[in-house]
């Protein structure tokens, strides 16, 4: 099975990012997948995600959505009316998906060609920071998403209104579920999709930065997500 998956496009950022739309649609076209992914990082406007799936949708007879953690962001008309990200997450972007023509993987694994497809966007717990930096690098910076001079944005710009561990592990919760679920029907071969890391091997291997990069590596996502996966060995990880 041929698939096709992407990721980070953060199509707002830039001209030359939102160029990136046409190319993906051009370049996936010609690839020619069984199953094309997206998993996650568009943009925080439900609308503007809206289009690009839209443009991308039909490159392939099986289209997944996964977010990330950018499209749960709210837009200031979003947090005046009061929505959380856990509303976005559960309601609004899976009515986007479904218009789309995209199904959203989150809480809906399905089976596919005799394949099991199952998602969760993740988060963080900081169990995947850089260890070897706790003598210098409190706790307390996790916890706020701040250390120094850098700043964590998700702090500032989702609204789960739970702790970073809480979100975390409805996260691990949710994959675990959508994996139990595909048991019963049989399924050998599985297709687990996270937009945030389950695992370290899977951290920046370049040489280390400096201290406030590294920093950073605490919100790339959890071993939690790993450690579910891990019981699954009819599971590959996207």
């Amino acid at each position: 099975m041929r698939i096709v998956a992407i990721s980070d496009l953060h199509v707002d950022r830039s001209k030359a990012n939102a160029a990136t739309v046409a190319a993906v649609a051009e370049e996936v076209a010609c690839l020619q997948p069984e199953v094309f992914i997206v998993a996650g990082d568009l943009s925080p406007s439900p609308q503007r995600i809206g289009e690009v799936l839209g443009a991308w949708a039909g490159l392939a007879p099986l289209c997944l959505f996964v977010p990330g953690n950018h499209d749960l962001w709210l837009l200031p008309k979003e947090r005046k009316a009061g929505i959380t990200s856990w509303e976005k997450y559960g309601q609004v972007l899976p009515e986007v998906c479904a218009r789309e023509g995209f199904h959203y993987l989150p809480g809906r694994p399905m089976v596919w060609r005799g394949v099991g497809f199952v998602g969760t966007m993740g988060w963080f717990d900081y169990s995947l920071r850089d260890r070897s930096l706790d003598g210098q690098i409190p706790w307390e910076a996790y916890e706020r998403n701040r250390y120094r001079y850098i700043h964590w944005n998700d702090r500032r710009y989702a609204r789960w209104e739970a702790s970073d561990r809480e979100v975390t592990l409805a996260m691990a919760e949710e994959l675990e579920a959508g994996l139990k679920q595909l048991e019963p029907r049989g399924v050998q071969r599985m297709v687990a999709v996270t937009h945030h890391l389950p695992f370290e091997d899977l951290l920046p291997s370049e040489e280390k930065g400096p201290l406030a990069k590294q920093f950073c590596w605490g919100f790339l996502g959890s071993a939690l997500l790993g450690k579910v996966l891990l019981g699954y060995p009819q599971v590959g990880h996207l």
